[in-house]
């Protein structure tokens, strides 16, 4: 199965499951050892999930740089990082107007894959 490494990472430790590769296009520094799916032999296949804060529509720019200027230095901390890269997260802080170009790609990619399947909601 795939799963995300938040769910999956303390059933690794547990020794109840047995990670084969990630879906990443690079490996993943806590789990160097891991081949990417490229790697295992399934190329063209990357996939990841991501976290990221989220404001009120309309929320004054001053409050959202306040808000960034608060959670860069804290996800970019050594021991914060070496806390997430345990958990199978890697950090990426970005700052808004590069998480707000982030996020509209990751729409723009996803509505494709949409598309491309023919996938209904009804």
């Amino acid at each position: 199965m795939i799963a995300g490494s938040v769910e999956t990472v303390p059933l690794m430790d547990a020794g109840k499951v047995r990670a084969l590769a990630v879906t990443t296009s690079t490996r993943f520094p806590g789990f160097p050892d891991l081949p990417t799916m490229a790697e295992a032999g399934i190329p063209g296949y990357e996939i990841s999930n991501w976290f990221g804060v989220f404001a009120p529509a309309g929320t004054p720019s001053d409050i959202v740089r306040v808000l960034a200027g608060k959670l860069q230095p804290m996800l970019s901390d050594a021991s914060v990082k070496e806390t997430f890269l345990k958990q199978g997260v890697q950090p990426f802080p970005m700052g808004p107007a590069e998480y707000k170009d982030f996020v509209r790609k990751e729409v723009e990619h996803w509505k494709r894959e949409v598309q491309q399947m023919n996938i209904q909601i009804e």
